[in-house]
């Protein structure tokens, strides 16, 4: 069977509780491939807070870049290009923002379909 590609957006918006929480993806099913083109950060009330993004993957953690000195107010975007397989995911680590900071990530790629 010929892989078939598909759009892939996904937006998770979220009410932070505390600094220094992870927020995640959901995971890719099985049969898939994610290709990530690019990640965005928004947070609408603490300037300077900072994002890290990651690949969690069977219980690691692989670093892939950061949103650094954030601008309050204003989506930041970063292209990434990387591939994600069958249970790893996306995730969101916050520093330096407040709790009930309303924050969004999101992500923007292809689906591959085996």
């Amino acid at each position: 069977m010929t892989p078939v590609l598909f759009g892939l957006r996904g937006l998770l918006s979220k009410v932070v509780v505390a600094d220094g929480e992870i927020h995640y993806s959901s995971r890719v099913p099985e049969g898939q491939r994610w290709y990530i083109e690019r990640v965005g950060y928004f947070n609408d009330v603490t300037d300077n807070s900072e994002c890290f993004v990651s690949i969690e993957t069977g219980g690691m953690t692989i670093p892939v870049d950061e949103f650094l000195d954030h601008t309050v107010d204003v989506w930041e975007r970063k292209e990434i290009r990387l591939w994600l397989f069958p249970n790893e995911r996306l995730s969101f680590k916050l520093s330096g923002s407040t709790a009930a900071d309303p924050v969004k990530f999101t992500w923007l790629g292809h689906r591959k379909i085996d």
